[in-house]
């Protein structure tokens, strides 16, 4: 208990500076879906990792919003979804399991698991009937990822120091291709 107290002590620096969107698309599918596909890149700097071995689970979150532009007035709402990731350690097998949903799937390194959880492949945004509410109109997504402080243990954040930042993650807004 006293190295996950000292651990959970330890002053953290933010990930914004770490993460970067290599990949995204937003398309309409022929079943007239609205999908989206992105890849974050990102690397933990090594206080992120101690605290991860003492088996502390970071979470993760994709928030997506669809707008359909209008001329007269703020665009419309038409769809969001939200996607959550959980990252954890694993010291009796050693292994590290990434969380989403019902589904949970184990790695061999943080490598590994750090792919699985920046990766958003054909993620479902809007189905035909919401689309259909757009008539014809251009679309965008209001893409966020992040890593969800609410989440973390209360001791972390106390022991991170007042010039410690926790905005970790990216907002990017992606036209969606007609």
């Amino acid at each position: 208990r006293m190295l996950l107290a000292a651990l959970l002590m330890l002053p953290l620096v933010a990930l914004a500076q770490f993460v970067v969107l290599t990949h995204e698309q937003a398309r309409v599918t022929p079943a007239q879906q609205l999908v989206l596909d992105a890849d974050l890149r990102f690397e933990l700097p090594a206080k992120f990792d101690r605290v991860l071995q003492a088996a502390v689970p970071l979470v993760f979150i994709a928030e997506a919003q669809v707008y359909a532009r209008r001329w007269y007035w703020r665009d419309e709402r038409i769809a969001s979804s939200q996607r959550t990731w959980k990252l954890l350690y694993q010291p009796l097998t050693n292994t590290w399991r990434v969380t989403t949903g019902n589904a949970s799937e184990s790695y061999a390194d943080l490598n590994s698991a750090l792919i699985a959880v920046s990766r958003l492949e054909n993620w479902v945004l809007a189905g035909k009937t919401q689309l259909d509410k757009a008539d014809g109109r251009r679309l965008y997504v209001d893409l966020s990822y992040r890593l969800d402080t609410t989440q973390l243990p209360p001791l972390l954040l106390l022991g991170s120091g007042s010039g410690t930042r926790w905005d970790v993650g990216v907002q990017q807004q992606l036209d969606v291709d007609p």
